[in-house]
């Protein structure tokens, strides 16, 4: 258990997601809430390699201050692999970690020298334990955790967005099946959880906020810059809101199906990222799948502070779930 303040981050494409919390009566309580616009791309080991990473954290420390923290941080779905772990009732408490080594090292392409692990397990019962663990390459875990020292703060946790969003939701809805749905700038990544088990964890590049900016820069005949700044002012007119929801919608239908009927079988599916906010999306993909679709934003377990209460949290929260949920693991 951890003491100190514990703050989450989320390195996304195009920014740093950053939530404090603190844990009270069992629930958490999210303190402070960031997003910081920058262009990380799909080279986040150049960004942390050229000091650009470290200018940025460095002033959000300052203005959050956040020297003495506890950080729990989601790399990017490109630098890490993340898997289920069950384990059997018979296997010792001192044994678990060995197992959970010879699993990843028969599921990675590399050496375990080269790697660094973590894992959460958030099931035991009769059946043993289910879990899942996440894996990141030593040299960029090593890199992030200097960086995180000379902002005199400590790593507790190396995290992947698909671990850091199914614990949020689990902790806050207590499901045991469900999709989750995140659309972000550069990938969109569906998660299916079946009986608390991650079954499916796929990313996809063809489905991103980037391509909707795309779209309307195209429809419009304006520039992707323009067309970025009328997407999240939400400045456009409804019927491109709805040609965009209906192209969107058409296209998830496509990779939902791809999983076969027993992944799509769930009780809700959940929306997060910043381009799960596209007006009408959940209202299009709740009609066309047959399911209960909402945005995630949580309100009973995951309790905004008064200091962001102020804030729009209907359009803030979707995009910082994954900052949130990786503290789990950490507090």
């Amino acid at each position: 258990m951890l003491s100190q303040k514990t703050v989450g981050i989320d390195f996304g494409s195009s920014a740093i997601k950053l939530a404090t919390v603190k844990k009270i009566n069992g629930d958490l309580e999210i303190e402070n809430a960031f997003i910081v616009e920058c262009s990380i791309g799909e080279n986040f080991i150049r960004y942390l390699e050229d000091g650009k990473l470290e200018r940025d954290l460095l002033n959000i420390w300052k203005v959050l201050s956040l020297k003495g923290s506890h950080v729990s941080v989601v790399l990017p779905s490109y630098l890490t692999i993340a898997a289920p772990i069950n384990i059997p009732n018979y296997i010792s408490e001192d044994k678990i970690e060995e197992v959970i080594r010879e699993k990843i090292t028969s599921s990675i392409p590399v050496s375990m020298d080269e790697v660094v692990f973590d894992y959460f397990i958030y099931s035991n019962n009769e059946s043993g334990l289910r879990g899942i663990f996440t894996v990141a390459r030593k040299k960029i875990v090593e890199e992030l955790m200097k960086v995180i020292e000379r902002l005199n703060s400590k790593i507790a946790l190396v995290d992947s967005t698909t671990t850091a969003i199914t614990n949020a939701i689990i902790f806050e809805e207590e499901k045991e099946n469900f999709m989750a749905i995140d659309i972000g700038h550069n990938y969109t990544k569906i998660m299916v959880v079946k009986d608390l088990e991650i079954r499916v964890s796929r990313n996809i590049s063809s489905i991103n906020g980037s391509k909707i900016t795309e779209r309307i820069s195209e429809i419009l005949g304006i520039s992707k810059e323009e067309a970025e700044k009328l997407k999240t002012s939400f400045s456009l007119e409804n019927h491109l809101y709805e040609a965009l929801a209906e192209e969107t919608v058409s296209s998830l239908l496509s990779e939902i199906m791809a999983l076969g009927i027993e992944n799509t079988k769930v009780d809700k599916i959940y929306l997060t990222g910043g381009s799960s906010l596209l007006p009408g999306l959940t209202e299009k993909l709740s009609n066309i799948t047959n399911n209960h679709v909402e945005l995630f934003i949580p309100k009973k377990r995951i309790i905004p502070s008064k200091n962001i209460k102020n804030m729009l949290l209907e359009v803030t929260m979707p995009k910082i779930i994954a900052a949130i949920g990786t503290t789990i693991g950490a507090i």
